[in-house]
């Protein structure tokens, strides 16, 4: 449910109502679709096997969707471009699993999808 609320809502920059208690309030309707797209990260596109037998097994069992593999420089680019007032406190966290944890959150409220 979360993830459609994201979706449907999308990045709004609003001062009253925390972005949080914008998608709690968010029904969820007919209307309400889940974008195909199924979100991955890993440090650069060079995946080795057994990782990179897992991530295929996305797109096997899941046809129709779209699986986006972002790698560390493109969660940075999409979060410099979609939020760049959390950029800084992005770049704060220590590189790798804890930018990964963070990126996972902001990829589904820009974009929506599964991760």
């Amino acid at each position: 449910m979360w993830v459609w609320n994201v979706w449907k809502l999308r990045v709004r920059r609003t001062r009253g109502l925390s972005r949080m208690d914008e998608l709690a309030a968010a029904p969820l309707t007919a209307e309400s679709t889940l974008p195909k797209v199924i979100h991955q990260t890993w440090k650069h596109r060079h995946v080795r096997w057994p990782l990179s037998h897992c991530m295929a097994s996305f797109r096997k069992w899941n046809p129709g969707w779209e699986c986006r593999l972002w790698t560390d420089e493109e969660a940075e680019a999409l979060i410099e471009k979609e939020l760049p007032d959390f950029l800084s406190t992005y770049r704060a966290f220590a590189p790798g699993i804890l930018r990964a944890d963070i990126f996972r959150i902001a990829v589904l409220y820009i974009r929506g999808g599964v991760y």
